[in-house]
């Protein structure tokens, strides 16, 4: 009977790799060695192989983990059969390297588990040094940075900020979603939000390229900060510097479609390598730009091709590629399509008993106030609030009355859907967040149905309890269809439960309230803008009517 297996090494293993290959019935085992170990000199068994963890060391071999840190990461040493007797003819080195008891340190960071498995942190030469004596292991950044699906690519390390050393970063953005640079910085800040301060990336630059490596694939950091000293990394979001080849057409074609960009995007200059992103175009500005298009040059474009194109020139090229015909435009697929999201055949009535505990839980706990309730009534209209934390959600739910309820539904990251197997038949239609397309028609089928549509125009949790700018996405349904608009201000959730904590203040004097605003009314305003302008307004002044 013989077993099959992966061995992985030469580079940290990231852990979606390993449950990728696990979970397609692979054994796989990160196994860890240096040229002084003839090899390798740990490697777990691979029934018993997890992610982060190269195993313990193989038997006749040896590790202690030397000056370790609050952690408990510190300087890895073995000592044993696998480790090399020293360097030929070099005694000055291995005094170096070796201490009296005859363990080799071998430069790297890392910590053990109680099984005494190694979990590599990093390289000791690469420690960041902070002014306040805090140490920080960039390798151990790069790793729990890359679970973000934004980024492609990670190089961390130390850089002087007003004559101190500072955690920077430069970062590629994902191949699978084109991120701009405000929304890598988005990202960053939600990321760091779950580290100490002392270990959170203080600034960031963007990469077009991917980072320079050695044959081994490893990062060549010195190489990256030559390429930032000489500007060719973009550090801040209207950076020209590596984005300097002026946009031209190649054909008449291609001219007059950079002619009608730079007309509908008020620049007189473009950019080869500027991503739409870049330009502030969310995913509906993205749509307003879609239909101009269409309407200008008489086409018809797939949404998810322009979407995909990296630079302002794949995008021109693709445009120019296109030729005339007679069809639907994209704005028409959204609002008039057929209606393909799915809505749910009955309403649960179990949604009634776990609205009415958390109402009776949450005025217990948090004596939580709902200001002219007789004022909610959605009647297929689109309700807007605020978004200071998860319990939003649940507060507007079991406010809205009973026997509306059936009808509303709220768009959810489609990340969260597993929760459908949790609590089946939920008012909660599941979505690419990051489509924007794919929001607005799911939100255009929940109205155009007769049902009532919940959107949190912020897109996210606030990060610091104050209100964000709105995403259009709203006041575009709202005015395209001629929906009514129901604004709901909440205040204190934030101070309950803010994005940084796992769990909700149990005991805390903070106090939770919910104000319904006046109806507003789409036909009154010219413009989708204006609309939006005027919807924020409204929460914020209901969040000013709290706050007194």
């Amino acid at each position: 009977h013989s077993h099959r297996f992966f061995i992985s090494g030469g580079a940290p293993l990231k852990k979606e790799y390993f449950r990728c290959y696990k979970n397609m019935g692979f054994n796989i085992m990160e196994g860890y060695g240096l040229s002084e170990t003839t090899g390798p000199i740990a490697i777990p068994y691979y029934k018993k192989s997890e992610p982060g963890s190269v195993g313990a060391p193989i038997r006749g071999n040896e590790v202690i983990i030397k000056n370790k840190n609050e952690d408990g990461i510190g300087e890895i040493w073995l000592r044993g059969d696998a480790v090399m007797p020293g360097y030929y003819a070099n005694d000055e080195a291995n005094r170096e390297v070796f201490d009296s008891n005859g363990f080799f340190n071998t430069g790297d960071l890392g910590r053990l588990d109680k099984k005494g498995s190694i979990h590599i942190t990093g390289r000791l030469k690469n420690v960041i040094v902070l002014d306040s004596g805090k140490k920080v292991y960039p390798e151990e950044l790069e790793f729990y940075f890359r679970q973000s699906p934004m980024i492609g690519e990670i190089a961390v390390f130390d850089r002087q900020s007003d004559g101190a050393p500072s955690v920077f970063a430069v970062i590629v953005p994902s191949s699978e979603i084109r991120s701009s640079f405000s929304d890598i910085r988005r990202e960053i800040a939600e990321l760091n939000s779950g580290l100490p301060q002392h270990k959170r990336i203080s600034r960031f630059a963007l990469s077009i390229d991917e980072l320079p490596k050695n044959s081994t694939r490893k990062i060549l950091y010195r190489e990256i900060k030559k390429l930032l000293d000489q500007g060719m990394y973009q550090e801040h979001e209207k950076d020209n510097a590596v984005l300097n080849q002026v946009l031209t057409g190649d054909s008449p074609e291609s001219e007059n479609i950079i002619s009608l960009l730079k007309h509908k995007l008020d620049e007189e200059t473009l950019y080869q390598n500027q991503t739409l992103q870049d330009l502030g175009i969310d995913s509906l500005r993205l749509i307003d730009l879609i239909v101009y298009f269409e309407h200008e040059l008489g086409i018809l474009i797939d949404a998810e091709i322009l979407r995909d194109k990296r630079n302002l020139g794949e995008l021109v090229s693709y445009l120019a590629t296109l030729e005339k015909t007679d069809g639907s435009s994209l704005d028409e697929r959204i609002l008039e399509g057929e209606i393909t999201t799915p809505m749910n055949p009955f309403f649960n009535p179990l949604h009634h008993i776990t609205l009415a505990v958390f109402r009776v839980v949450s005025k217990i706990l948090w004596g939580v106030r709902v200001i002219n309730i007789e004022k909610f009534e959605p009647e297929n209209s689109i309700v807007i609030a605020n978004h200071q934390s998860y319990l939003d959600m649940v507060w507007i739910a079991y406010s809205i009355p009973r026997e509306k309820r059936h009808n509303v539904y709220v768009t959810g990251k489609r990340k969260l859907s597993f929760l459908r197997f949790i609590f089946p038949i939920l008012p909660i239609i599941f979505v690419d967040e990051k489509n924007g397309i794919d929001v607005l028609k799911a939100g255009a089928d929940i109205l155009r149905s007769g049902r009532t549509l919940i959107i949190f125009p912020e897109g996210t949790r606030t990060d610091d309890g104050n209100l964000q700018q709105f995403r259009s996405g709203a006041s575009y349904l709202a005015k395209k269809l001629d929906k009514s608009v129901i604004p709901v201000s909440v205040h204190g959730s934030y101070n309950i439960w803010p994005r940084t904590r796992l769990f909700p203040k149990i005991f805390t004097s903070s106090k939770g309230s919910i104000y319904i605003g006046d109806a507003i009314i789409p036909e009154k305003f010219e413009t989708v803008d204006a609309l939006n302008t005027a919807m924020m307004e409204s929460i914020n002044t209901g969040i000013k009517k709290l706050s007194c």
